[in-house]
């Protein structure tokens, strides 16, 4: 197994939105031909969670971080849409700023399951979604941390491929690694989506759009588990949202405590469930 390698220690990331439900101009949660509740995930209206895990070479966990960015976000004074590809690349920064701060010229495999923050991160792949300042601030780590081996996992995995430590095997590419640590990573994020739900209305609390309160509402009013990626709709068409509009200030909450800060910048409204795409309450 590729992320097993003897003698490497190995930091892995994850990163996701968090998802609500779709209402529509009358107040209708929205559904699928299948009768499946629809959400509006990527982008969210909400915000981001994120995690990291690192490993030592016999792998034993060291140690752990997982936060979220709540919406509206602003870095560098440019409005950040909360996609997912942008959620696993802050996820991977988050990570190696921790090993920087804690162990400089720390060598080892970075894992995730987004081959793109990868190629983002390694490969001087399109940044054009994420703020500069994080860009810059990879290239930064990178310089103090030792030799990195990026690996590609496969994400969500069965518990036969587990079991194995790799997916089913594929006619077009070689099986891909996959990993509990990941697992983990996913989990981390997967517990932060009320929190986040939750954060969001605090700080929009009688400003919220009207299709965003009372999604809240009916999210946060009830007893019902918090939606996830396993309670969302399949089909991409589906899943997709429209997109937020532009400006706004951003709150950070990391859920070790090493960071809590409000991003500076100009006003944005988050995408108001049941409008069209550019549309505004």
């Amino acid at each position: 197994m590729a992320s097993a390698a003897a003698g490497r220690q190995h930091l892995y990331a994850d990163g996701g939105t968090v998802p609500l439900p779709w209402y529509d101009e009358d107040g209708v949660r929205l559904t699928d031909e299948d009768g499946r509740p629809r959400y509006a995930a990527n982008p969210s209206p909400i915000g981001l969670t994120w995690a990291w895990v690192h490993v030592d070479a016999d792998d034993r966990e060291v140690d752990r971080g997982s936060g979220m960015l709540v919406c509206p976000i602003v870095v560098d004074g440019q409005q950040i849409s909360a996609q997912s590809d942008v959620a696993e690349f802050y996820a991977l920064l988050v990570g190696l700023r921790h090993l920087t701060r804690v162990a400089p010229g720390w060598s080892g495999e970075i894992l995730s399951d987004s081959q793109l923050t990868l190629d983002r991160m390694f490969r001087a792949a399109a940044t054009r979604s994420l703020p500069i300042s994080w860009v810059q601030e990879a290239a930064a780590h990178r310089r103090l941390l030792g030799r990195l081996f990026p690996v590609t996992l496969k994400g969500h995995p069965r518990k036969d491929e587990l079991a194995q430590g790799h997916e089913r095997e594929r006619e077009a590419a070689p099986a891909r690694p996959v990993s509990r640590w990941n697992v983990l990573a996913d989990q981390l994020c997967r517990v932060l989506v009320r929190p986040a739900l939750e954060a969001y209305h605090a700080q929009h609390n009688g400003t919220a759009p009207h299709g965003i309160a009372q999604a809240l509402a009916d999210v946060l009013g009830t007893d019902a588990a918090s939606p996830s990626d396993e309670q969302l709709p399949r089909d991409a068409g589906a899943r997709r949202a429209a997109r937020p509009g532009p400006g706004g200030r951003g709150l950070v909450r990391e859920a070790r405590g090493q960071r809590t800060g409000v991003c500076a910048g100009a006003r944005r409204r988050c995408w108001h469930p049941g409008r069209r795409p550019g549309s505004y309450p």
